[in-house]
């Protein structure tokens, strides 16, 4: 097209003079030519260009020839070739008809490029055209719902000004005073109210990749911590290696061959660089001697060495933990007989809570609690609940060490330890019976996003609760001639429990509790670090056990009375009312007068002299630890019982639900669990861990761990839709979706 509009300019531009009259007579037959091949769709351009391309020399042979006898003041006027006309078409070389004065001229697309202007006559098609220029560049942007809003950290806090040291004064009333402030809003709405000005801000150093999941473990922090790699199994400088290998290096390796795939692909030879060969404390020399049998009978206690050395770093120690069984004898001094249950791994916490203080994961420690504000764009402002560090009770504990008064004069900064503990026992193997009962330590004065990452190294083992001895259980059934002494062990199990942890609150754990220790921060600055414990999560019977209350008795909930027959107005405002009302609380008389009973006048544990001192409030003769210990000192322990979503929504409500459609299908139409299995495997997987592969029989809820559960509920609605009657479909996905909402809170 660009050609064409160069030959209609040579026509508008010679219609005044005769000569150029007869040149457009002679062009007519050429642009007609150009115009049909431009148009056709059948023929390509370049050729088209090439054919028109030929003809036009041929013309311009011709005009050369007339030209020589005719003044040449509009012949050579200097014009662009066509290869400039048309610079989106690339033409292949070609050779000119051999003319008199130039017998074997060769042209080439490039060859007038950047070339003098010649004085010869030209074709006149080929006139002078204004080059195109380039659009000017403007930045890309995604549309708005593509565009990811990134956290944005709070505005960045004033430090404390330096405290001047002034002379002594006579005593005198002090009265305290809050140096409070909040923080500007950021885009988001959101600010904090501090109570007073904090002496550090861990959120300051935080960046976009310290929120990533992406693995960094090649990375070196500049203070001398590895991001990402903390060590989860040392306390010291240098890693020590998990139990029972002899170095880090042979551990990432057996790591790698026991875990992934049991096919290696291209995936796991990848995972094999990144997660062994490209670690930081990778050493080929290591591998000395090194045989994968041996390790592997080393690993199955065949050849393993002392299992002591699993326990050698952190301070672990072993104890034996003493209960009291009772014998059913009628004595006044008593009539329990003692027995040690040997094999307790543990820790002291106060040494814990000193390392953890000390290690580079502190840095990212909150020791000065706020209030989450928010303003809605109408300016209504509103607290925002998301850490345990912004809770009410974290700023209440924190005001009262404020105000609590010191017996040493100690003038450094006081701060909250929140300790978060975890327990569940567990089986370690399909097949056979080996189980643990560990405790855990957590730290809320970490973030929650922190603390779930698996490579923070944010969780502490305590304790290694050991099980009840075949030797005990035998001499339980010597006792008495009956057949079922399910009571007696159990009140044993809640005994060994409770005696864990008297051990675990020890005198160094109740005077840090009371008075605060002083620990030396990764910073190097000295605190009084005052040990809080805010949550204890367990599931339903380790709660009982916690509690001191019977499993599923007459008031089975762990934190209020209300009756079992009463629990169908749960979510209902009395039933609120009901639950603030009948908080449950520590009943220590009737528990003692209980225990005389048994101990001392030979009762039964569930006799009718216990049970009618005890069974109205669900309770159980077994001295409750913490309240025994720490009461006193104003602890409560009921409100420390937190949920457990794990156990109780998607091991309880989520998987009974899960088969309760499952028999409603096989009532409907047996053939829908087909349907229902085809659907759950036509399902992809979804990301690393976000929608795994699911099995062929999808309806079998054996051996399904929590993440099976998961993934059935988020691919629920589409998996289950019309397998059931017209009438319930619609109810159906509704409670699908309303659970899938819940789950994912």
């Amino acid at each position: 097209m660009r050609i064409l509009l160069h030959a209609g300019a040579a026509i508008h531009s010679c219609n005044s003079n005769e000569r150029t009259i007869q040149m457009q007579g002679t062009l007519r037959p050429y642009l007609f030519e150009f115009k049909r091949a431009v148009q056709s769709s059948k023929t390509t351009l370049a050729v088209g260009a090439q054919t028109q391309r030929l003809k036009c020399q041929k013309s311009t042979c011709a005009l050369e020839e007339r030209s020589s006898k005719r003044p040449s003041s509009i012949l050579t006027m200097p014009m662009p070739s066509i290869e400039e006309t048309s610079p989106s078409t690339s033409m292949p070389e070609f050779q000119t008809p051999p003319t008199p004065d130039n017998p074997t001229t060769q042209v080439t697309p490039d060859s007038t490029a950047n070339q003098p202007v010649s004085s010869q006559p030209i074709c006149p098609l080929q006139l002078p055209t204004e080059v195109d220029a380039p659009r000017p560049s403007r930045p890309c942007r995604l549309p708005r719902h593509y565009q990811d809003e990134l956290p944005e950290p709070m505005a960045p806090v004033v430090p404390m000004c330096p405290v001047v040291d002034l002379p002594s004064l006579p005593r005198r009333v002090i009265l305290h005073v809050f140096d409070s402030f909040r923080t500007a809003f950021n885009k988001f709405g959101i600010a904090r109210d501090y109570r007073h000005r904090p002496s550090y801000d861990p959120d300051a150093l935080l960046s976009v990749l310290d929120l990533s999941d992406l693995p960094r473990c090649h990375e070196v922090d500049p203070n001398g911590a590895h991001e990402g790699c903390d060590d989860s199994y040392g306390s010291s400088g240098e890693r020590a290696p998990p139990w029972p290998w002899a170095n880090m290096s042979i551990w990432r390796l057996m790591t790698w061959k026991l875990t992934g795939s049991s096919q290696k692909s291209n995936g796991e030879v990848t995972r094999l660089v990144r997660d062994m060969i490209q670690a930081v404390d990778f050493d080929i020399d290591d591998f000395a001697n090194f045989d994968a049998s041996n390790q592997l009978k080393r690993l199955e206690g065949k050849v393993a060495p002392n299992t002591t050395m699993a326990f050698n770093c952190d301070d672990w120690r072993e104890e034996a933990p003493e209960i009291i069984i009772p014998t059913r004898e009628k004595q006044r001094e008593g009539n329990g007989h003692s027995f040690r249950v040997p094999g307790l791994m543990c820790r002291s916490l106060t040494a814990v809570i000193k390392t953890a203080f000390s290690e580079p994961i502190s840095k990212w420690f909150h020791l000065t609690p706020f209030k989450h504000v928010w303003k809605s764009p109408s300016g209504r402002e509103q607290c925002v609940y998301d850490e345990l560090y912004s809770s009410d009770a974290w700023n209440k504990a924190h005001d009262e060490i404020q105000k609590q008064k010191c017996t040493d004069n100690c003038q450094l900064e006081r701060v909250v330890a929140g300790l978060m503990f975890w327990s569940d026992s567990m089986q370690l193997n399909q097949f056979g019976h080996a189980s643990a009962w560990p405790i855990y330590l957590f730290f809320g004065n970490l973030s929650k996003y922190i603390r779930a990452s698996p490579a923070s190294g944010a969780c502490y083992p305590i304790v290694f609760i050991p099980p009840l001895l075949p030797s005990l259980k035998a001499f339980v059934k010597t006792m008495s001639q009956r057949k079922s002494q399910s009571d007696v062990l159990a009140h044993c199990k809640r005994e060994l429990f409770h005696a864990v942890w008297n051990i675990l609150l020890d005198k160094d754990f109740i005077e840090a509790y009371k008075n605060g220790i002083v620990v030396k921060c990764f910073n190097g600055k000295y605190r009084h670090v005052y040990p809080r414990i805010f949550t204890y999560s367990a599931d339903y019977p380790e709660k009982t056990l916690l509690a001191t209350i019977q499993d599923k008795g007459h008031c089975p909930c762990p934190r209020c009375l209300i009756p079992k027959a009463h629990f169908s107005n749960t979510g209902l405002w009395n039933d609120i009312k009901a639950w603030i009302s009948q908080a449950r609380t520590y009943m220590q008389s009737k528990i003692i007068s209980a225990r005389d009973a048994i101990y001392q006048h030979g009762a039964p544990i569930k006799g009718a002299i216990v049970e009618r001192l005890l069974k109205d409030s669900s309770l159980v003769p077994t001295l409750n630890a913490f309240t025994e210990h720490l009461s006193p000192l104003g602890f409560k322990l009921f409100p420390i019982i937190v949920v457990d979503l794990m156990h109780e929504f998607e091991l309880g409500v989520l998987k009974n639900v899960l088969k309760h459609l499952i028999r409603i299908l096989y009532i409907v139409d047996p053939s829908n669990i087909a349907r229902l299995n085809e659907r759950y495997m036509a399902i992809p997987p979804f990301g690393v861990d976000g929608i795994r592969s699911f099995p062929l029989d999808i309806v079998e809820m054996t051996q399904k761990t929590v993440h099976h559960f998961e993934d059935m509920l988020q691919c629920a609605i589409p998996a289950f839709d019309s397998l059931f009657l017209d009438e319930h479909n619609a109810s159906i996905r509704v409670l699908l979706f309303r659970l899938t909402v819940s789950q994912s809170e």
